[in-house]
């Protein structure tokens, strides 16, 4: 846990992906980030096209890692919506076909700087190659790009960690207990 960009979208058109992840990718390379590229061998054959079932080998795109940051996705299925490696290998149930298309980014760890950075550059490349744009940010930088809210909700959010961190060092095991009862036992102390 921890703040969190959630975000989805689709891009506008299939023949706009090579092109924004060669964007993507010299941007990452100017900052020193990580990136992958996506059936990077077959990205000038991504199509729009429509599939029961998706599977990480469907996946084109970039993803990328600032330092301390969970990976940003910029990967899309032929049915031009955003989804990610995560998405692909953990929602197995069609019942939740919907969360398949909503990406996370932490940004905890890696602090107001990296937030900010992520949320400018989807506004950026909104403008250039998405539509359907749908963005919940815990910081809420998204909305308001104020880094004086976003810097108290980062810590908001540290204050709560040092509180929970607190309370399970000092959290005692009970010989004997069964796995239902410790499990009581931590809910409480969180709802405290």
């Amino acid at each position: 846990m921890g703040l969190t960009i959630h975000y989805s979208c689709s891009l506008s058109k299939a023949s706009d992906l090579i092109k924004l992840v060669e964007e993507v990718k010299d941007i990452c390379k100017t900052m020193g980030c990580e990136y992958h590229v996506w059936n990077e061998t077959n990205l000038h054959q991504f199509h729009e096209y429509a599939k029961e079932k998706w599977t990480p080998k469907d996946l084109y795109g970039i993803s990328f890692s600032l330092p301390l940051c969970e990976p940003f996705w910029l990967t899309f299925l032929p049915n031009l919506k955003l989804s990610s490696f995560v998405n692909l290998i953990a929602l197995d149930d069609p019942g939740i076909a919907e969360i398949l298309y909503v990406a996370h980014t932490n940004t905890q760890l890696a602090g107001p700087t990296a937030h900010i950075f992520l949320v400018k550059l989807f506004k950026y490349l909104q403008k250039k190659y998405f539509q359907n744009v749908f963005i919940s940010d815990e910081g809420n930088y998204w909305h308001t790009e104020s880094e004086q809210i976003l810097i108290e909700q980062f810590g908001r959010y540290n204050h709560k960690f040092i509180i929970t961190e607190a309370s399970l060092v000092n959290f005692k095991n009970i010989p004997g207990e069964s796995l239902e009862e410790l499990s009581k036992r931590i809910k409480e102390l969180f709802k405290k």
